[in-house]
């Protein structure tokens, strides 16, 4: 693929995360099976979303979002469980203990910090922890990301989020979890 290529997919792909919120925003905020809407309801559907949700448009001060964001938005939620992953302190839950999630832990526990304040361990708590870390990340790059991927996650998860993180990923993690995902 020419460089010019893509450039053009990536560009295209920024701006459906801009202005197509209903092809990823989670049902229970979308309130519609998006993909099953006619074009021009989808259209409408989305202005309704930006409307609804106040979500902001980019400008040219808004920087960009590093490619591999971009082309792993849809999968957000999905690097969001493998950071959380990252965050368990051992020994690991048995819901994950004999998963392919196992080995990308032990890969990084001895760089990174296991979160100190794990209440309850839990499915929807290692979502929301990942999920809190990638709306840091984003938010550092512009609210105008963070925002729209709140919406990716049930209000049950958002409610379960800790905001502001105590501990923050680094970008290398970050940015090998868009990989494995892209990969796996």
């Amino acid at each position: 693929m020419t460089m010019a290529l893509v450039n053009k997919s990536t560009f295209f792909a920024h701006q459906k995360i801009l202005l197509e919120p209903g092809s990823y925003f989670h049902r229970e905020h979308s309130g519609i099976d998006y993909l099953s809407l006619p074009l021009a309801l989808q259209h409408a559907h989305n202005r309704r979303l930006l409307a609804q949700y106040q979500l902001p448009l980019s400008d040219a001060r808004t920087p960009k979002l590093p490619d591999v964001m971009i082309e792993q938005w849809v999968d957000l939620p999905k690097i969001a469980w493998i950071l959380g992953v990252y965050l368990l302190p051992a020994p690991l839950p048995w819901w994950v203990e004999n998963t392919r999630y196992a080995t990308l832990h032990q890969q990084v526990a001895g760089r990174i910090k296991p979160m100190p304040d794990w209440e309850i361990i839990s499915p929807q708590t290692l979502l929301a922890a990942g999920a809190a870390q990638l709306i840091a990340c984003l938010t550092s790059i512009s609210p105008v990301y963070s925002l729209r991927l709140k919406y990716m996650f049930r209000p049950a998860i958002q409610c379960l989020m800790k905001t502001p993180v105590e501990v923050v990923l680094p970008w290398n993690l970050i940015e090998g979890a868009c990989h494995y995902v892209k990969h796996t």
